[in-house]
């Protein structure tokens, strides 16, 4: 059988006033080597000209909805809407490589039901962005063990129920917790590139990201066991509140936290020296954000506006 037969391709992309980015978006879906069987939008009540640019493309079915909901659940209606078997998950602020979904589905060839694709920074021209950049290069190698899946297949999605609602911001996590539990493997697929537009600029939208993550783990860790890494932050959350009152204990915390992180990047990441001394402080910068915003979103609540895709990624990408 050929590609095209053996699989039944559906792009998902969830919108919301996307106007400023979403055509180069398309462009990337609609030219790739091997194409898409099936190009889904669904937009979320849309008040700039996101469904005037979706409607001038034929091959593009179009959701809309009277009102926007969170974009997990804008992924739930139109995946259960489409035909494909294989299903994927496709953001606003991307833009894909041509090969793409060429080298996506090199993964369901090799018997695995479900795959991740290697993200990188779009166009970087400031010195976060560019570290970002260069840490992404540094991180997604043969070595890389994925955790997280935005290309699935139906059966999968179907037998565990879909994507939960609740998971906000981790909803690929989420997603990766709940293949794993059912006993499947994910598939990196390293030249799968997708340029994300959303990656932080400065240090003020680096710091807001993580506080974002941040107060949203809490509903996260109620509904789902923490693996590695989020009992690791967990614990780090409980550490930093502790030594809220104790600044002398907690610079000292932080200071050999930038020495642990300062040694991985030297002899396990093998970083650039020009990003070497900054990436350690960000890194742990970034670590007491996530932590403030678990403990913002005990007092208050999680932050409501959106992480990185919609309109302030629209901010973002005028900016650079």
């Amino acid at each position: 059988l050929s590609v095209k037969k053996k699989y039944i391709v559906s792009a998902i992309v969830p919108l919301h006033n996307s106007g400023n980015y979403i055509e180069e978006t398309i462009q990337g879906i609609l030219h790739q080597s091997i194409p898409f069987d099936e190009i889904i939008m669904i937009d979320g009540a849309s008040t700039d000209n996101t469904v005037a640019i979706v409607k001038k493309y034929k091959k593009i079915k179009l959701i809309a909805l009277k009102q926007d909901p969170e974009r997990i659940a804008k992924r739930n209606i139109a995946w259960r809407a489409s035909k494909g078997n294989i299903i994927a998950f496709i953001d606003s602020d991307l833009i894909l490589v041509k090969d793409w979904l060429k080298e996506v589905l090199k993964g369901f060839d090799q018997g695995h039901v479900a795959v991740v694709d290697r993200r990188a920074v779009y166009q970087p021209k400031t010195y976060i962005a560019k570290m970002n950049d260069h840490f992404f290069d540094l991180r997604f190698t043969d070595r890389y063990k994925p955790f997280t899946a935005w290309v699935v297949q139906r059966d999968v999605l179907e037998k565990i129920g879909g994507l939960d609602e609740s998971a906000i911001g981790f909803e690929d996590i989420n997603l990766g917790n709940a293949i794993y539990a059912a006993g499947y493997d994910i598939y990196f697929a390293q030249k799968a590139i997708a340029y994300h537009k959303g990656e932080p600029t400065n240090f003020k939208t680096e710091m807001r990201r993580h506080f974002w993550f941040g107060s949203h783990a809490l509903p996260y860790w109620k509904t789902r066991k923490p693996r590695g890494k989020q009992l690791k932050v967990a614990l780090f959350s409980f550490l930093t509140a502790l030594f809220f009152f104790q600044p002398f204990s907690a610079l000292g915390l932080s200071f050999l936290l930038y020495l642990y992180v300062f040694y991985k990047d030297i002899f396990y990441w093998k970083m650039k020296l020009k990003y070497l001394f900054v990436h350690p402080f960000i890194a742990v910068a970034s670590e007491y954000a996530y932590a403030w915003g678990v403990v913002y979103s005990f007092i208050k609540g999680p932050m409501t506006h959106a992480r990185s895709s919609d309109a302030a990624v629209a901010k973002n990408v005028r900016t650079q």
